[in-house]
């Protein structure tokens, strides 16, 4: 079967460097740092052109926007532009915080068809998802990517517009919004990604009337580009947990740095995890309602009963189909991921509490050191306490160890002549025959309280164990 391609010459790529330079910016005229590019071609271009397409992202203001958005060009046969006409509009943002802050280009767009009711709810909640909606003749689909992570964000409204006359070649808007992009981001998404999806991507030759040609090409490229993205994110999110699980195993030295170190590296893990799972559901969703928008555009083709049965685009059907199958590959990835790295936490979680028992050993050691010392000290006080406690009772006053009737001068001659001289008193029996039995009763009686104090803890803390084991 055969295709018509999109793409666009060198000619065409440098004029749009040189007409992206010149678009007002946040920093010089528009405010909120966004830019508005604009591009129309029709069905019968991309045929007469043997498909190809001139596809120029032309640069406007905020005020060029929204008037592109209000007046509907001329129908011109003579410029194959009369009918089956693509008008796309593309807002990207620097900085998210001013998403849809532009109240005059939304106003136009939703007077003009161009968003509906259901996407507005999708800009005031920031609403993740996709749908197809039809109001009145129109058949709208719309995607919303989420915006709260890492990869770039984008929303489109694609709207169909039955003019009269020409109610069975409706023409087609596309309303994008696209978030920052990183240059050197391998998943980047902006003006020139976009077109190079477009041109990469084959535009189908194969709407046979009454089905005419639409523009679901673009939803179904921004598909293939997530999905893309999506398989290049878990491969490489594969890689890193198989890092990680090295890099426990073979860890020498475990330390409270080293857990650190890992808990952050997890809780990345399981957050680049947690976004590759939101944009695998998100891509499933808009797969799922571009099958269904197929089957409406299909439906309102309708034909004749005798007719044969009129069949939508089989190449973009297979082109999603194919995106839905990459996707049910990656669905093993997709669950298993999360097992490894509440492995990977459990095996933290025992490393620390490992750490945490050596450390209250370790202070456990120390604290049976510092006690061990208390009382080496405690019993030496009491072994030389009573033998201190005796001696200062015995040089008290009270007590005369020398006899009365001895002469003072005798003695202190005697004690100068060194003739008779006692050194040693016939009373230090007695200090002994106190000190050592009141030693050993205070030892004793010592000794007998730290053992009933002992038992009476490890019966106690039995009683706790045992009660324990009871309740569970």
């Amino acid at each position: 079967m055969a295709t018509q391609t999109l793409s666009s010459n060198s000619e065409h790529d440098s004029a749009l460097n040189e007409k992206t330079k010149q678009v007002p910016t946040a920093e010089t005229a528009e405010g909120p740092n966004v830019t508005f590019h604009k591009f129309e071609t029709s069905a019968k271009r991309i045929t007469t052109a043997r498909g190809n397409i001139t596809l120029t992202w032309d640069p406007l203001t905020e005020d060029e926007a929204e008037k592109f958005i209000k007046t509907s060009p001329t129908r011109d046969n003579r410029q194959n532009f009369a009918k089956s006409r693509f008008r796309v509009l593309v807002v990207q943002y620097a900085n998210l915080k001013y998403l849809y802050d532009h109240s005059a280009v939304l106003a136009a767009a939703k007077s003009k068809g161009w968003i509906t009711k259901g996407f507005e709810t999708y800009m005031k909640n920031n609403t993740t998802g996709s749908a197809v909606q039809e109001v009145g003749d129109s058949l709208n689909f719309m995607a919303q990517s989420p915006h709260d992570d890492k990869f770039p964000f984008f929303s489109l409204c694609l709207s169909s517009h039955h003019d009269t006359g020409y109610e069975n070649t409706p023409d087609w808007t596309a309303l994008i919004f696209l978030g920052p992009s990183n240059p050197k981001a391998h998943n980047k998404l902006d003006l020139a990604e976009l077109k190079d999806m477009l041109t990469r991507e084959p535009y189908p030759n194969d709407f046979t009337p009454p089905l005419s040609p639409d523009l679901m090409i673009l939803p179904v490229a921004l598909l293939r580009w997530q999905v893309d993205n999506i398989t290049a994110g878990i491969a490489k999110l594969k890689r890193d947990i198989g890092k990680a699980d090295e890099d426990m195993l073979n860890s020498h030295r475990v330390d409270m740095k080293y857990l650190r170190r890992i808990k952050l590296q997890l809780f990345e893990l399981r957050r680049r995890q947690g976004m590759l799972h939101q944009r695998y559901v998100f891509s499933k969703e808009l797969g799922a309602n571009l099958e269904r928008a197929f089957e409406k555009l299909k439906k309102r083709a309708g034909g004749e009963p005798e007719e044969p049965p009129v069949e939508y685009s089989e190449l973009l059907k297979e082109a999603v189909e194919s995106q839905k199958f990459n996707l049910e590959t990656l669905k093993y990835d997709i669950k298993t991921m999360p097992e490894r790295i509440e492995a990977q936490q459990t095996m933290m979680d025992g490393q620390t509490g490992i750490l945490i028992a050596r450390n209250s050993d370790s202070a456990a050691e120390e604290a049976r050191r510092d006690s061990a010392s208390m009382k080496t000290i405690a019993i030496v006080t009491l072994v030389f306490l009573p033998g201190t406690f005796v001696a200062a009772i015995f040089s008290m006053s009270m007590f005369q160890w020398l006899p009365d009737n001895e002469d003072s001068s005798s003695s202190n001659d005697a004690k100068q002549s060194g003739d008779d001289f006692k050194i040693l008193s016939d009373w230090f029996w007695l200090y002994w025959a106190v000190t050592v039995p009141l030693t050993l009763i205070i030892l004793v009686v010592w000794y007998i309280w730290y053992k009933w104090s002992n038992n009476k803890y490890k019966e106690k803390r039995e009683k706790e164990l045992d009660e324990e084991v009871k309740i569970e």
